[in-house]
């Protein structure tokens, strides 16, 4: 395991594949952030009525600046806002002029009924009781995700790297049996798994999801990182066969999770196969409120069966490529 580590960060590819997820996390969570955090802004004029500004802050963030000058230097900023000032007993709306259609009649819409004090409609408000962003629920799973697929990766590149300096032979002729491979392979995969799925998270979503919980999760994951790792390293003879591999794997990695965010619920069983579909249910279980820990742990056993059973199933072959190239 120490020599795969060496490998790894000698390796720049590799150190890039295991900084990538934690990179594209912090990407995310500003993305997500922005859009949680998505509302209009007025920017007005000192001159506007306080029955206006208290108006208009029912509708967004109202920001009050001194002059009409200073309101048109606001607007030219990089975020689109709208600007509003008074001119002998005249409002006038102030725009850049690249703002989306849809801003540009809500800003009008909006002023004539803060100044008419007119409504369109009465509307009550009914709660789902959905607290969290599903949306960003999905993002932090699909990152836990990568960075088990990163474990697996690493070990399946390891092994090509044997194979191709040929002393995966001597491994062949040692008293080290597949399984004790596989648990060294396996120890990587956890680590790295771990330190990739609790910086994920951290970067994401901070103290609010359960981690230990998500390390449980990830040490279940584990198999599927062993799939991953002797499957490609078992089945490429070089590095490009590995990457050509690996856009196969990661299109069925990562699309069977969102495929099943998409896919009627009387057809979700076609997924039931698919041992990462069950990752992708025992995260979810984690990431919800209140946790569902039911869920969490018959999807992690499911998840443990099928991977066991295919570990169980492909190894007789995966044996048989690693000591024949």
């Amino acid at each position: 395991m120490a020599k795969d580590f060496t490998l790894a960060f000698r390796d720049q590819i590799m150190l890039y594949m295991l900084i990538m997820p934690l990179l594209l996390s912090f990407i995310f969570s500003l993305f997500i952030s922005s859009l949680q955090n998505t509302q209009v802004s007025f920017v007005i004029d000192s001159s506007v009525e306080e029955t206006v500004v208290q108006g208009l802050q029912q509708y967004g963030k109202v920001i009050v600046l001194e002059s009409n000058q200073a309101v048109k230097e606001r607007v030219l900023g990089i975020d689109d806002v709208v600007g509003i000032t008074k001119v002998a007993d005249k409002y006038n709306i102030i725009l850049e002029g690249n703002e989306l259609e849809s801003l540009r009649e809500l800003a009008g819409m909006t002023l004539d009924q803060v100044i008419s004090g007119q409504y369109f409609g009465d509307y009550q408000v009914e709660s789902l009781g959905k607290e969290e962003s599903q949306f960003k629920n999905v993002i932090v799973i699909v990152m836990i995700l990568m960075g088990i697929l990163m474990g697996g990766l690493l070990s399946a590149f390891n092994i090509i790297d044997e194979k191709e300096s040929r002393s995966i032979h001597a491994l062949g002729v040692t008293p080290l049996s597949f399984g004790e491979m596989l648990l060294a392979r396996g120890l990587m995969a956890l680590i790295i798994g771990v330190m990739l799925g609790v910086g994920n998270a951290l970067i994401m979503v901070g103290t609010q999801v359960n981690y230990l919980l998500l390390i449980i999760g990830v040490l279940f994951s584990v198999t599927l990182s062993l799939l991953i790792g002797f499957g490609i390293g078992s089945f490429a003879n070089s590095q490009i066969e590995g990457i050509a591999l690996l856009k196969v794997v990661f299109l069925v990695f990562m699309g069977v999770p969102i495929a099943a965010l998409f896919i009627p619920a009387k057809w979700i069983w076609v997924l039931y196969p698919f041992p990462n579909y069950w990752a992708f249910e025992a995260f979810n279980a984690i990431m919800v409120r209140p946790l569902e820990i039911g869920n969490f742990w018959f999807s992690n056993g499911i998840l443990l069966a099928i991977s066991v059973v295919l570990i169980l199933l492909l190894t007789p072959i995966m044996k048989k490529h690693l000591f024949t190239h």
